[in-house]
C-alpha cells in the first residue's frame, strides 16, 4: 500500500503525484513552487497500483482534480467542464 500525495494548485488542478510507502510515517518534504501544495489523498478513485507508469500518471492528472474539503482532508474528484490546467 502506498501513500499518495498531489501538488496543486489553489483550483485543484494536480501538476505532479508523489507516492511513498505508507511504512514511512513521515510526509514527504519536497519543495514546491510558489502557489502549489502537497495535500496527501486517502480515498483514491483509483487503485493506487495503477500509476505506476508515466502514462496511468499523466491520464490520472488530466481527468482529476484536489478538492479540499476541510483543513487536512482532501480527495481527488473526476474534473469538471469549468476545471482547466491553465494558471
Amino acid at each position: 500500500m502506498m501513500r499518495i500525495f498531489a501538488i496543486h494548485d489553489a483550483l485543484g488542478n494536480i501538476s505532479q503525484v508523489v507516492t511513498a510507502p505508507t511504512t514511512d510515517s513521515a510526509k514527504p518534504v519536497i519543495m514546491t513552487p510558489a502557489g502549489l501544495t502537497m495535500t496527501e489523498i486517502g480515498d483514491l478513485p483509483v487503485e493506487a497500483e495503477s500509476l505506476e507508469s508515466r502514462e496511468s500518471l499523466a491520464e490520472f492528472v488530466a481527468n482529476y482534480v484536489v478538492s479540499v474539503e476541510d483543513v487536512g482532508v482532501a480527495r481527488v474528484v473526476t474534473r469538471g467542464p469549468e476545471s482547466s490546467n491553465s494558471s
